[in-house]
């Protein structure tokens, strides 16, 4: 509407206002100060709006009923993972910390076998069993050789430990070995010579030392990490009688959910009958934010606008998203339910009443040759179908993850035709991560040119790669059929004169994520991608529904950065100046 005004009165004084020659809002009466008829925008035909509605539909007569009753029936059986204690409680064992979790991580820092070798000390002190600390540091001695030192600060905590410090990781394992039926140690191992009037003391000590460390880290039934996927695979059965197990082929990204799940075989091991789940709910129309109103002359929160998303012709799941958002929203309902962690569910049942007394069973969504449904686990066999069930995972809400003590990087090097397994950061002799980003900028296997005076280049059979890159070499698997290759990780010589006389650098990888199996590590070659692998251990810890801490290391995949160049070469001459 085009509107042009002059002389505006307002409380007595004549104003000028200048001329306004732009669209307004359409407003009753868009120059009065009551803001109340524009915001109640009358209009002035009625049967304009009754023409629109009729021009969108609203007016057409469909003999359908609003549910108000939904009668729903199905059976919940427990999954627990393989491997695990048939009798505990899936809602307290969750899977996350018991797939991720390592071996006793006390083996692997020395400053925490340190540490629990002290806690002991004091426990024998308080009980008056100290006498018996020699005897202990005698039988299980902190080992230090081969560990890496960072600084001289982890040196000096290295020469204060020697010779003084117990190692609290052989004693509990040793102390795992003799358990009775009570759960508990009887005492300290035979290698330690306790005397009578010191056994019940030492035996109290030593159990109270045992219930707090045992517990300490959580410990995975079995090793689920599989090198040459770089993720972890493990299985998860049912307690139903007749049902089939679940199968997780790759997962490594933190957080197990349903969709990294697939239908596997029959589950073995004992089997119980389904639990029984019904009750009558009340459909519940399902709102979510930018939802459009029922009505058409009905005004819309602005907070979402889905309308104001742009999807180009190939954006398929955009456009699908937006059609359900826009057209079909309003034609949901949901109805809830409660189901206990580490179960599954499936619908047997689903009967709706509408307002018009009619019942009507509702059929699977999944049903037919082209069915397809959101949050159900497909078939291994065949991924195009699904089975007819719900699972609920019983897994961490919330982990709390410490800094990396391990990082390796995995990326092609099409130049050389390798892949290299970069350590960028290990473990230290403590609880510590150790930085290799110096060993990055270290040139190795220097050349003496000092009698080569009248030379002009020398010939070199390969040149200096940094100490943390380990090349991967592909081979062939011979477990598979022809085609599939492998990258193994092999140690490339490195040599350095050292005052004149040559020495071969000791090039084993530091990182446990590189020792592999018996010392061969190897990675399919469809995992090591063009954009690269980044895997990390770390520290994490989360809790039950009941408050207990659960404390384990475990690892993380994503993706790297892209590929990268060593600059490695072979058969080179290089000039005099430039070969040292």
């Amino acid at each position: 509407m085009r509107t042009t005004y002059a002389n505006l009165v307002l409380t007595d004084a004549a104003l000028l206002a200048p001329g306004i020659t732009r669209w307004h809002r359409l407003e009753a009466d868009p120059t009065a100060l009551d803001l109340e008829p524009g915001l109640a925008a009358r209009i002035a035909d009625p049967l304009w709006l009754v023409g629109r509605q009729w021009q969108l539909g609203e007016l057409r007569g469909e003999d359908a009923g609003t549910p108000i009753q939904a009668f729903l029936s199905g059976s919940a059986a427990r999954l627990r993972l393989r491997g695990t204690d048939a009798s505990a409680d899936a809602a307290d064992a969750l899977w996350e910390p018991l797939v991720e979790a390592e071996a006793e991580p006390l083996a692997a820092w020395a400053t925490l076998a340190a540490e629990a070798g002290i806690d002991l000390e004091q426990a024998l002190v308080e009980v008056g069993a100290g006498a018996l600390v020699p005897a202990v540091r005698a039988a299980f001695p902190l080992v230090l050789e081969g560990r890496p030192l960072a600084d001289r600060q982890e040196v000096l905590l290295a020469e204060l430990c020697r010779g003084s410090a117990i190692d609290g990781a052989a004693l509990l394992a040793a102390l795992r070995g003799i358990v009775g039926p009570s759960g508990a140690p009887p005492g300290l191992p035979e290698a330690i010579a306790v005397p009578a009037d010191l056994s019940d003391a030492a035996r109290i000590a030593t159990q109270g030392w045992f219930a707090d460390w045992n517990d300490f880290f959580v410990l995975a039934p079995a090793q689920a990490w599989n090198d040459r996927r770089l993720e972890y695979a493990f299985d998860i059965d049912t307690d139903a009688e007749g049902g089939a197990s679940l199968h997780v082929e790759g997962y490594a990204d933190g957080r197990l959910d349903w969709w990294s799940m697939d239908h596997g075989g029959a589950s073995p091991g004992p089997s119980a009958a389904s639990r029984q789940v019904s009750g009558v709910r009340i459909p519940v129309p399902v709102r979510y934010a930018g939802m459009p109103a029922n009505r058409y002359f009905e005004f819309e929160d602005s907070a979402v606008n889905l309308a104001a998303v742009s999807a180009g012709p190939t954006a398929i799941a955009t456009m699908v998203l937006l059609e359900y958002a826009l057209a079909a929203g309003t034609d949901w309902f949901h109805l809830p339910l409660t189901l206990d962690y580490g179960h599954s569910f499936t619908v047997e049942t689903l009967r709706v009443t509408d307002t018009f007394g009619r019942v009507a069973e509702i059929g699977r969504a999944g049903q037919g040759p082209a069915g397809w449904c959101m949050f159900e686990v497909s078939m291994q066999d065949d991924p195009a179908l699904s089975e007819a069930r719900f699972v609920l995972p019983a897994v961490v809400a919330q982990t709390i993850e410490g800094a990396p003590l391990e990082e390796v990087a995995f990326f092609r090097d099409e130049m050389a035709n390798l892949v290299w397994a970069t350590e960028r950061v290990v473990p230290g002799f403590g609880a510590t991560a150790l930085s290799r980003l110096q060993d990055a900028r270290v040139v190795h296997q220097t050349l003496d040119t000092a009698g080569l005076t009248d030379a002009a280049f020398v010939y070199r059979m390969q040149t200096p790669v940094p100490l943390n890159w380990h090349p991967m070499v592909a081979v062939r698997d011979p477990e598979r059929p022809l085609g599939t290759v492998l990258f193994r990780r092999t140690d490339l010589r490195r040599t350095i004169l050292i005052d004149g006389v040559p020495a071969e650098i000791d090039g084993t990888p530091r990182s446990v994520l590189l020792r592999g199996r018996d010392g061969v590590f190897e990675v399919e070659e469809a995992e090591i991608a063009r954009t690269g692998v980044v895997i990390t251990r770390s520290f994490q810890m989360a809790r039950t529904a009941d408050g207990r801490r659960l404390l384990w290391l475990g690892r993380t995949r994503r993706a790297g950065t892209g590929e990268g160049s060593s600059g490695l070469r072979f058969d080179v001459l290089a000039p005099v100046e430039d070969a040292g």
